[in-house]
């Protein structure tokens, strides 16, 4: 029986599933999307704000018309679409954190195509490259980055990926240093409500 789960993303990594860099992610074997199998569908949480009306109010559940994300995309609830000045919105958004979300606001859902377990380190370069670090053009092959995370470029997609995990995960066995059991989740990404589908 297919499974549907919530799944937190940081913005640089929703901006990697929206153009399409990311198909895979790597959670602790700990975690309760260890249990994911193919065919489990995953919607995504992410950063964003609640408001009503055209200029776009602060608002809190249920009364509000329409969820803002950080790329200034707008998210109605269903029958409820009207104008809003998107500029005048945003700069008067409250920005809540992505565990906050709840489903009906999620734009983003991962048909779980492949799992499986393994140690953090055993990560290769294809699958790296499915983490979805930027490539950038350079003389001596592509500089990868992670754009919105103050690191700097790295000259593998493998680097790139192990700086960004330093960077969420600091706590002790946790740590890249530490080489945990993770669970490598492969996936379809579908610019949809996960209710849409």
């Amino acid at each position: 029986m297919m499974a549907d789960r919530p799944i937190n993303f940081s913005s640089p990594m929703v901006r990697a599933l929206l153009s399409g860099r990311k198909t895979m992610a790597r959670r602790l074997a700990v975690s309760p999307l260890a249990q994911c199998r193919p065919g489990d569908r995953l919607w995504v949480r992410e950063s964003f704000a609640l408001a009503c009306g055209a200029d776009g109010r602060r608002a809190d559940w249920p009364s509000a018309d329409y969820a803002l994300f950080k790329d200034g995309a707008i998210r109605f609830p269903e029958g409820r679409s009207r104008s809003v000045d998107r500029a005048r919105a945003y700069r008067r958004a409250g920005w809540r954190p992505a565990f906050l979300m709840r489903r009906w606001v999620s734009r983003l859902t991962l048909l779980i195509e492949e799992t499986r377990s393994c140690a953090l380190g055993e990560i290769d370069r294809a699958d790296a490259i499915r983490e979805g670090p930027l490539a950038i053009p350079f003389a001596r092959g592509p500089l990868w980055i992670w754009p919105g995370l103050s690191v700097l470029p790295a000259f593998s997609p493998i680097d790139a990926v192990r700086a960004s995990w330093r960077i969420e995960r600091g706590t002790p066995g946790e740590r890249w240093e530490d080489n945990p059991a993770v669970v490598v989740l492969g996936f379809r990404v579908e610019h949809r409500n996960i209710d849409e589908l």
